[in-house]
């Protein structure tokens, strides 16, 4: 019985750790600030776009201006087109156009744009806060800022102002404090019934102790078995 708790446990565990290394990826690009996931979920950037008032990030005499899917004016003397601007003392320079918007994904969102020699790449982070920040340059002309927001969460916004509200737990994470929060009543409420009722002493009063003491055991037996399989197979194959 109690090897079949664990194992009920043990798949629930396979399972959170199987949803949360799940990887998207973006299908399709709606917009030059709306993308598609290949479940469906929709990032949509739309609500941040406010070409008059853009996001702005100041590191020293720098300041870096983000505005998506309109452009904004950066050089006065070039085309408005740019989706991030840098200016500082020496002057205005385009840090890549609207139109140049691509996508990719890998929890979380990175997008990149280009303007001639130059490039800036923004990772878009699930936040309940909101910030934009300039991270480096590096190498030179390739510039890297992070932006957290909730407009960055899949199917969070949808053209609608960002709400600061915090972030629900995922599916894994509430699977795994239900494991733990059963496994130390388990231990704690078994220590208990031992002691107290049992009148047991030393390792003794671990809830079925025996099966603790063999589970090692019987999970290295467990390893070696596969691996003879595994080897046999190999030279099976190797012999054919």
């Amino acid at each position: 019985m109690i090897k079949l708790i664990l194992i009920f446990f043990l798949t629930i565990l396979y399972t959170a750790n199987a949803l949360i290394q799940n990887r998207l990826f973006v299908s399709k690009k709606l917009s030059n600030c709306k993308v598609q996931l290949d479940d469906g979920g929709i990032i949509d950037l739309s609500s941040l776009d406010d070409p008059s008032n853009p996001i702005t990030s100041i590191e020293g005499n720098q300041k870096f201006f983000f505005n998506p899917c309109t452009p904004i004016e950066c050089d006065p003397n070039s085309i408005k087109n740019a989706a991030i601007c840098k200016k500082n003392l020496t002057g205005e320079y385009k840090l890549g156009e609207q139109n140049s918007a691509s996508f990719d994904y890998n929890d979380i969102l990175y997008i990149t744009f280009s303007s001639k020699d130059r490039k800036g790449a923004i990772q878009c982070i699930c936040s309940s806060d909101q910030k934009f920040e300039f991270l480096n340059e590096r190498p030179e002309n390739n510039y890297y800022f992070i932006l957290k927001s909730p407009c960055c969460c899949p199917n969070k916004c949808n053209g609608k102002k960002p709400s600061t509200s915090g972030e629900g737990l995922s599916l894994g994470s509430i699977l795994l404090i239900i494991f733990f929060s059963a496994f130390i009543v388990y231990f704690a409420g078994g220590i208990v019934f031992s002691k107290y009722l049992q009148k047991k002493n030393g390792l003794e009063i671990i809830p079925n102790h025996d099966f603790w003491t063999t589970l090692p055991g019987d999970i290295k037996s467990g390893v070696l078995f596969t691996l003879s399989n595994v080897r046999r197979n190999n030279n099976s194959y190797n012999q054919i």
